[in-house]
């Protein structure tokens, strides 16, 4: 499962704004492995030894930091330093730089060295300095009507967020048979829901607040004041943009959802 959340959020790069890198130059770094060994690093890029789903992306790495992972682009990194159990990684976003601190999920780090082909665990730097300047105009200015939420976590925290949507993964049957084709993914911005026999999704646009209960239970309050309940899949997770980068979040960490706002 873990694997699945960090092959999610590499494929941001198709779904999400800023996180496109095609026809930049990778960066270069010197990486130091927690055994103490330290090589210079060039065209560095991520992968992950996963065959079921198709991978979007080869330049973000990705740290959880409470309910949250956060996907950051390697261009916009000054460092990374291992503390403990945790990695903090500076970054960029619009010119301002900002601090991620958490854990970085075990993706593939490659590049090429002096003596050939690199390949680490991310989980094995020690420390990762950039050697050439971090891209700074990293504007998140996507495609579609992205919507203007705030997240209540059940932790008590309140995340605003934009470009919101509803992320699910199903398994393609195109040309396959037995257990079915590749992993697909998919974002929505609708909210789906099931109503005694019938199911519905409703566009966020139209969406003033979202809660969810126990038992997959969800109450979808709409801007013009009407109101409906249903019950929606266990494993939901929802996709956007807040004030350090990308991210996923799991419907399990979130009390409710108000959309405040049109696009920005």
């Amino acid at each position: 499962m873990r694997k699945r959340c960090v092959t999610f959020l590499l494929s941001l790069a198709v779904f999400l704004p800023g996180v496109n890198l095609a026809g930049e130059e990778k960066p270069t770094a010197v990486i130091e492995d927690t055994a103490g060994q330290s090589t210079e690093v060039s065209d560095i890029g991520v992968s992950i030894d996963s065959h079921d789903f198709d991978l979007c992306g080869d330049s973000c790495l990705v740290v959880k930091t409470g309910a949250l992972e956060i996907c950051i682009r390697l261009d916009t990194i000054v460092s990374i330093v291992q503390t403990g159990k945790l990695w903090t990684v500076k970054y960029f976003i619009a010119g301002q730089e900002i601090t991620a601190e958490g854990e970085l999920q075990p993706v593939g780090v490659n590049g090429k060295s002096d003596l050939g082909d690199f390949n680490i665990w991310a989980t094995r730097i020690r420390r990762m300095d950039f050697k050439s300047p971090p891209y700074r105009d990293n504007r998140f200015v996507g495609t579609g009507s992205p919507v203007l939420a705030r997240l209540n976590l059940l932790d008590g925290s309140i995340i605003p967020v934009t470009s919101l949507r509803r992320f699910y993964r199903y398994m393609s049957r195109e040309r396959y048979i037995g257990d079915g084709g590749p992993w697909r993914t998919q974002v929505e911005e609708t909210i789906d829901f099931t109503r005694g026999e019938s199911s519905s999704a409703v566009a966020m646009q139209d969406i003033a607040k979202v809660e969810f209960g126990a038992d997959n239970t969800v109450s979808v309050t709409l801007k013009n004041g009407k109101t409906a309940t249903g019950t929606t899949v266990f494993h939901v997770q929802f996709c956007g943009t807040f004030e350090k980068g990308c991210f996923v979040i799991e419907k399990k960490s979130i009390n409710s959802i108000e959309f405040v706002g049109g696009a920005k």
